[in-house]
């Protein structure tokens, strides 16, 4: 029964997407000025720029694989979960820009971005924000190619937390360096003395509509009072992560 639910809500999905492009090629102009008006989800703006608009998504993963582990030993998943189920806001001020959004995935509710952010000659953000991190990182789940991000960016356990960052960006540059101490949702590892330093710069030398060529570095210091930090990964999908004990490591 749960399942012929996550069906219908993604049918219902591919519906509400479709029904823009069906609105765009009618004439009827009042269909036309609801859409103009949501742009793609409810928004308000006024003359100078100004709006508020929410925010939201839902990814369902379903997986039906089998794995066989080192020692022999043959499992079989079959099984789904919702990845993401995101509901917030979003907004702007004259220079400021400010979000909020939480995520109901799983058993717990938990903060996602929930910061403001100043616009002038440098922007400044303070609240809880990605803490530093890969251009992969970075990036929305919503851009990215594939349902899993690299090894190497799951290995380092990039997270949300609570700090400033100070940024500047161009047409083909950024830079941005912040400090962050705990999460909204609590102390990583129970521990509220940890602490993350993080900077991040971008250059893209070429930058022509069919040429990029785009070069980064991101470092990240961790205080951590409990023990130097743990890094790991392994390759697959997350429910066969979360359903399967790995042979080495975590």
């Amino acid at each position: 029964m749960l399942k012929m639910l996550y069906t219908y809500i993604l049918l219902c999905s591919a519906l509400v997407s479709a029904l823009p492009a069906f609105a765009n090629d009618s004439n009827n102009n009042a269909n036309n000025d609801i859409w103009k008006l949501f742009h793609g989800a409810p928004k308000i703006k006024n003359s100078n720029g100004d709006y508020w608009k929410l925010r939201g998504r839902i990814f369902w993963d379903y997986a039906d694989l089998q794995e066989e582990d080192l020692a022999g030993n043959v499992n079989n998943i079959n099984d789904d979960e919702f990845r993401a189920v995101r509901i917030g806001i979003e907004g702007k001020y004259s220079d400021f820009k400010f979000k909020g959004e939480v995520d109901f995935a799983g058993s717990e509710t938990t903060a996602k971005d929930v910061n403001i952010t100043w616009n002038g000659p440098l922007s400044i953000t303070l609240g809880q924000m990605k803490a530093g991190g890969s251009m992969e990182e970075m990036i929305s789940g919503r851009h990215i190619t594939f349902i899993e991000r690299g090894m190497i960016t799951d290995a380092i356990g990039f997270d949300r937390r609570i700090g400033v960052k100070i940024a500047k960006s161009g047409q083909n540059y950024g830079f941005s360096a912040g400090a962050y101490g705990n999460s909204i949702n609590g102390a990583f590892d129970g521990n509220s003395s940890n602490k993350i330093l993080a900077a991040r710069a971008h250059f893209a030398p070429v930058l022509e509509k069919e040429k990029i060529l785009h070069v980064g570095l991101n470092l990240r210091h961790t205080d951590r009072k409990l023990g130097e930090p743990k890094h790991s990964a392994r390759w697959g999908s997350h429910l066969a992560k979360e359903k399967i004990k790995p042979d080495i490591g975590d």
